[in-house]
């Protein structure tokens, strides 16, 4: 292997970490304030078989065998940035979303943008449920990792696309759950008002029955 040939492999695996893993790192740290150890585990991995290829240069068999295991390292920490995003951050996102809504999802499904809102974001979601389920089976069955990644990475996509819309709309949803509260809170006030008044007729009425006797 030239010199040349190999600093041009070497690249090739740095260009992948630059604009493919990094940026889904800045994501993960932004959404959830962490590095997730499994990720900072499969980046040290991939600098140490990097190391070993510049200690190793003259051995052109132990050269390729690093670049090997230090391109599955890139690979699979790709797939648990993704995995991470997917089965942690936005999964959790969605699910608190629908915690707020849910006491008044037959109003936002019939209200918000004449009812286009939850007919997308039902869509979306189920998109994502089957397209997470087939990154997660081909992750199990051992298929290619550039299969796995591209089942993630499409999962990936659409909660971006569920997200944004959740975001769209979201001022106008917590508006309505906001005034639903409300109007809930001041009919209860009402009701127990109107017990009260009839608990206190009522304890009159046999104050004034026993005063007559």
């Amino acid at each position: 292997m030239t010199l040349n040939e190999f600093h041009s492999k070497v690249s090739e695996l740095y260009v992948d970490y630059r604009t493919k893993v990094h940026p889904l790192v800045v994501v993960i740290q932004i959404e959830s304030g962490e590095f997730p150890t499994q990720i900072l585990n499969e980046i040290r991995s991939f600098d140490f078989h990097i190391a070993c290829c510049y200690s190793d240069i003259e051995n052109d068999v132990l050269v390729n065998k690093h670049i090997s295991k230090a391109k599955s390292h890139i690979e699979r920490g790709l797939i648990d940035c993704y995995k991470s995003l997917v089965n942690i951050i936005y999964f959790d996102k969605v699910r608190d979303f629908e915690n707020n809504i849910k006491k008044h999802i037959y109003s936002v499904e019939k209200i918000i943008d004449n009812g286009n809102f939850y007919r997308q974001y039902t869509k979306l979601k189920d998109e994502i449920e089957e397209k997470v389920k087939l990154a997660q089976m081909s992750e199990v069955e051992l298929n290619s990792k550039q299969n796995t990644i591209k089942l993630f990475q499409e999962s990936y996509n659409s909660y971006i696309q569920l997200n944004k819309l959740i975001n769209e709309n979201n001022s106008g949803i917590m508006e309505l759950v906001n005034s639903l509260d409300k109007k809930i809170t001041k009919d209860k006030a009402i009701k127990y008002s109107g017990w009260i008044a009839s608990i206190i007729s009522l304890i009159c009425g046999f104050l004034m029955y026993f005063k007559l006797l």
